[in-house]
């Protein structure tokens, strides 16, 4: 059944459109595509996705709380923890280490959770922890969002408002080192202790090395209360199918005994820090704060930085500049800590509006040492965490960010459901749950992305660099981190960084996806745009390049601060379409008609171009020096036309074909090209010719040239025979694939080719006919390209067959045979990063073949007549093409029908 493909429309839409031109016109009866077979393995015409995921998923319901409720952090407790005592004027402070915020922590105890025998610590092997990746790391399985939605998922409401099932989803698509969920991150929870046997937390601890007692005593593996178990579930719970899991449930959790209300030991806020840093830990995460009670009253604050002097303040945090404890904790933020501090609870209502909008004094530390040598370690790695509610709007409880708006986030702490001791686990509120939200979000940032570097332009950016002596590597890393969590939280308030919401609500989902554009690195440094790297793919390398792309991945950073994503090969392309052969065009060409001006001079041209009506009509002019010598000056016209057996107006090859059978391809570079040629018969058997060519390719700035010299002659009366040396130069592409970015050849290619053509005239009309090219291309690459590592030296060839006779004097009958130019050998390597080797992407030559799986063949019948009484002509193809555009499997055939009259 006869059927139009897209292709056979446009064909039959361009015949219809073809108007007069000088003289010519080719007035099309019929153009049909018989078939259309597209291949099985079909040409990739599109990038890969990129690996993060839209937004989306189900609304959860919050979660029904126990029969018997833990109790609001905001009520008060009595102080089992050290109390000391700052006299200020003739009100008394009490500096309590108190728990949660605004208050010694919350009581009760609560319902639900496993009632299955603890496991001991026995046989738990300390995790090694790799702030910035891992020497064997583990291949990531993409999954979606909604395959992240369990039912541990579902017992915290809270993970739904930060966006953690779609972040889970973006991670699993990251390149291989990306870890999921924190893995390979430590997370210090100083607090009362963890109940390290907890069925849901026992996988995640991470147990000191120390081998000292005062060491030893920083450790809590038991809870003095539970609200150090609350907390530390809330950050990394592990996801076992046992009540919930944490936000990062593969992270590892040091428990920190902290000198607080109901705390486990007598170390400072200092000490503990720098102990965290020794152990390994990235994050630590402090859910307590100094509280004042009023004299007779129940309600409770946190002590803000208003309340006391700074040296007062500073006593309690760091402790003064060039101190022992000032010292110690430089040197943990130096290391790359994270400090995640909850901002502080409290239950006076709005009567204390000035104090309760202003976070707690430790929360507020980096506020007290501006100047000082820590106030850059400090500087995004320190962040003030307030509590909101499900609705998105500031707990009642909660203190505000205040002055610490530049380093404050929101966090969801209202009714979170957590683990507490003896395996069970409850619901509690407060800044203190709102914190662990934001340390579990620091160590699903810093696995996932372990390039991360601070934008350029930061006031920190030297610390990225390793050629600067203050370079610091970890502290980048950290730094990076915690800027992607602040730019990425969502606007709550005003717009804006504000005194409320600080830079927003925490949004796992966005801090893992792409941020700015995507950017391939090579080894040296070199940046280049994605959506730059395109490739024009030509025909003859087929399909080969794009089917090789498709079988590997490789990461491409974000502009932003270089997080690595994964990609297919395939968005290397962007563009895979090349050049197509014109068969409608080529089967309207026809002889050039010559006009003698002078005895010396001939006038050549074409009455109507097949380039496009933007190309200029084919003109030779022909000067005789003598009876032997001649020169000819050429516009317009594909410089093959000129050599080989296209040029033997007898056959009048060039007329009849519609493929393109005999031309010498890499002269067909040069089409409609402006050139001179020489020639000179040696004697009555034998004729050199020599000639030069330029070209510029239409919609581009690349340009070839070529040089060829051919000596034609016969070799017996039947049998003429021609060969052909020459040169082909590109300035911008590469046997004519065109490219920029990672694709970049703006030195151009350089080939040297050879040819020889045949005819043996069987009788007076009829002859057969053979041809063959090849060429050897050398890639010149480009001057800055750093991702072509090596290119070997391409082979390609073409080869045509044909039969040539006439049925009568206006019958032409012609069959040919050809197989258009195609890679036969060679190949192209990249250096691509395809994975990490610590905090570095880890580059791989990846070597790709040129040369396509099947080669094209065209077999074409012709039959022409003139009509000499009409001035008239009629001409048919019928095509047949076999694995078109050297593509396994494509097939075409078309039957064309040309009918002109001449003017």
């Amino acid at each position: 059944m006869w059927s139009f493909s897209s292709r056979s429309e446009e064909l039959v839409h361009q015949l219809i459109s073809d108007k007069l031109k000088n003289g010519t016109a080719c007035l099309t009866a019929s153009v049909f595509i018989v078939s259309t077979l597209l291949s099985s393995q079909a040409f990739s015409e599109q990038a890969a996705e990129e690996v993060t995921q839209p937004r989306g998923g189900i609304e959860k319901k919050e979660p029904q709380k126990e029969s018997e409720e833990t109790s609001d952090e905001s009520s008060a407790s009595s102080s089992k923890g050290l109390a000391s005592s700052i006299v200020v004027g003739n009100s008394q402070w009490y500096l309590l280490l108190g728990v949660a915020g605004a208050a010694a922590a919350a009581g009760g105890g609560g319902g639900g959770g496993s009632n299955s025998d603890s496991n001991n610590n026995n046989g738990i092997s300390y995790l090694s922890n790799n702030l910035h990746g891992n020497s064997n790391p583990s291949s990531l399985s993409p999954q979606s969002a909604q395959d992240f939605d369990t039912s541990e998922y579902q017992s915290r409401s809270d993970l739904d408002l930060i966006n953690a099932k779609e972040a889970y989803a973006n991670i699993s698509r990251l390149p291989v080192g990306a870890w999921q969920a924190g893995e390979s991150v430590t997370i210090a929870i100083l607090d009362t202790g963890v109940d390290t046997d907890h069925i849901n937390l026992d996988e995640s601890i991470d147990l000191p090395n120390c081998g000292t007692e005062t060491c030893d005593n920083n450790y809590g593996e038991e809870d003095s209360g539970d609200h150090g178990t609350h907390v530390a579930g809330i950050a990394a719970a592990d996801k076992d199918s046992a009540g919930t899991h944490g936000v990062a449930y593969n992270a590892g959790i040091l428990a920190g005994c902290a000198n607080i209300s109901r705390g486990c030991g007598s170390a400072s806020t200092s000490s503990l820090l720098k102990w965290s840093a020794d152990q390994g830990a990235r994050v630590a995460n402090m859910s307590y704060a100094y509280t004042y009670s009023y004299s007779g009253s129940s309600l409770q604050r946190v002590v803000v930085r208003s309340d006391w002097s700074t040296n007062a303040v500073r006593s309690v945090s760091f402790g003064e500049p060039g101190s022992s404890p000032y010292q110690g904790v430089q040197s943990a933020l130096e290391r790359g800590l994270v400090g995640v501090v909850a901002a502080g609870n409290h239950n006076v209502g709005g009567l204390y509006p000035t104090k309760t909008a202003q976070p707690g004094v430790l929360a507020s530390a980096p506020l007290d040492y501006v100047g000082t040598t820590i106030a850059e370690d400090l500087n995004l790695q320190w962040i003030a965490v307030v509590n909101v509610t499900s609705s998105k709007q500031l707990s009642g409880s909660s203190h505000g960010c205040g002055d610490a708006a530049s380093f404050c986030l929101a966090a969801p702490g209202t009714n979170i459901y957590s683990t507490l001791p003896n395996d069970r686990h409850g619901y509690k509120s407060g800044t203190s749950m709102a914190a662990p939200q934001v340390s579990g979000a620091v160590a699903v940032v810093a696995a996932a992305f372990p390039t991360l570097q601070l934008p350029s332009g930061h006031s920190s950016v030297y610390l990225c660099d390793s050629s600067d002596a203050r370079a610091n590597n970890a502290q980048c890393h950290s730094k990076a981190v915690v800027n992607r969590i602040f730019v990425t939280a969502e606007d709550l308030g005003a717009t804006g960084t504000d005194s409320i919401y600080g830079q927003g609500l925490l949004d796992l989902g966005a801090a893992t996806e792409m941020i700015g554009n995507s950017e391939l690195l090579s080894s040296s440094g070199q940046q280049v745009d994605l959506s730059d790297s395109v490739l024009s793919v030509p025909s003859a390398m087929g399909d080969s390049l794009s089917e090789q792309l498709a079988n590997i991945q490789f990461i491409a950073t974000d502009s932003y601060d270089q997080a690595g994503f994964t990609y297919s090969g395939t968005a290397l392309l962007n563009e895979t379409s090349g050049n197509q052969a014109d068969y409608l065009a080529t089967s309207r060409q026809q002889s050039l008609t010559s006009v003698e001006l002078t005895d010396k001079l001939t006038y050549s041209f074409r009455q109507a171009s097949s380039q496009g009506s933007n190309a200029s009509l084919p003109t030779v002019f022909r000067f005789s020096i003598n009876d032997d010598e001649s020169v000819n000056f050429s516009r317009g016209l594909n410089a093959s036309n000129q050599f080989g057996l296209l040029s033997n107006n007898d056959l009048d090859i060039e007329s009849l074909t519609s493929t393109s059978a005999f031309a010498n391809p890499f002269q067909s570079f040069n089409k409609a090209a402006t050139g001179i040629s020489y020639a000179m018969n040696l004697n009555n058997i034998w004729q050199v010719k020599t000639g030069a060519f330029q070209a510029v390719k239409e919609n581009s700035d690349a340009r070839s040239n070529s040089m060829a010299v051919e000596f034609t002659g016969q070799l017996s009366e039947q049998f003429e025979i021609s060969v052909m040396a020459g040169y082909l130069k590109e300035n911008k592409s590469l046997l004519e694939a065109e490219g920029t970015g990672v694709w970049n050849f703006d030195r151009g290619s350089s080939t040297r080719f050879y040819g020889i053509n045949l005819s043996y005239q069987l009788q007076q009309d009829t002859y057969l006919l053979a041809g063959y090219s090849q060429g050897i291309t050398e890639n010149k690459g480009s001057s800055g390209n750093t991702f072509i590592e090596q290119q070997n030296t391409l082979m390609s060839d073409s080869l045509s067959l044909g039969l040539k006779t006439a049925l009568d004097s206006d019958t032409s009958l012609a069959a040919f045979v050809t197989q258009p130019m195609a890679v036969s050998q060679g190949s192209i390597s990249l250096n691509l990063p395809t994975g990490y080797e610590n905090n570095r992407l880890k580059y791989e030559q990846l070597s790709f073949d040129l040369s396509p799986a099947s080669r094209q063949t065209d077999f074409e019948l012709v039959v022409k007549r003139e009509f000499k009484q009409q001035n008239a002509f009629g001409k048919i193809n019928v095509l047949k093409i076999s694995n078109a555009g050297n593509i396994q499997g494509k097939q075409d055939a078309a039957v064309i029908l040309n009918i002109g009259f001449r003017f």
